[in-house]
């Protein structure tokens, strides 16, 4: 199986460990470089390169095998952040998935009215000596929300700044890009536990290659 967006490997350890074959995609190298060091880390394959751009970081490695699960968890599949690049995973996943092969995807069912006009700010966390704001805005025409996790510290602590970028994407707008890739949708979920989803701000979502 393939992850993408690997990160430090908090899954694909997991299922590794499990006994899966798992390779591991990432663009970052020192989230790559943080998952080997962890227990189990060395089962999983790394590979260096983008999600927009699959088959080529694939065959940089020399992988041209196929996969009979492709699986990006917790948004990752949000962080392409344009129309053009999102497609163009999908191509590329319907590509190197083998015939009935799954690509799973866990992601947030998105809603514009958490942005009043186009912003938000929300106090995420106040401590003792630190507050965590967190901050955003919302083009509607792109779909891309632009926010940041701002730590504010005490007194000679300063001010960090996490930025963040993703582009929504609607479970119709979803499906559609599936089915021109090559993908039909085969269950949507609530949860790991596979209730059936009928409303809820998350689902998780699963596409078959056609055969």
């Amino acid at each position: 199986m393939l992850e993408l967006g690997v990160g430090t490997g908090t899954f694909a350890v997991a299922l590794a460990r499990a006994g899966h074959e798992v390779v591991g995609l990432d663009a970052s190298p020192r989230m790559l470089d943080r998952m080997r060091t962890k227990p189990g880390g060395d089962r999983v394959t790394p590979v260096l390169g983008d999600m927009a751009d699959l088959g080529a970081a694939l065959a940089a490695v020399g992988d041209d095998g196929a996969f009979d699960v492709v699986v990006a968890f917790t948004n990752t599949f949000t962080n392409l952040t344009t129309l053009a690049d999102q497609r163009c995973c999908l191509r590329d996943v319907a590509a190197r998935l083998v015939p009935g092969g799954a690509l799973v995807l866990e992601m947030a069912v998105p809603d514009a009215r958490a942005y009043p006009g186009g912003q938000a700010l929300r106090v995420a966390h106040v401590g003792v000596d630190h507050v965590v704001l967190q901050v955003a805005q919302y083009d509607p025409v792109q779909q891309v929300v632009d926010g940041a996790t701002v730590v504010l510290g005490g007194i000679g602590q300063g001010v960090v700044v996490h930025p963040v970028r993703a582009r929504n994407v609607s479970i119709v707008e979803l499906d559609l890009m599936a089915e021109l890739a090559g993908l039909t949708i085969d269950g949507r979920y609530t949860d790991w536990t596979a209730a059936p989803y009928r409303d809820g701000v998350d689902h998780i979502s699963v596409f078959r290659r056609h055969a």
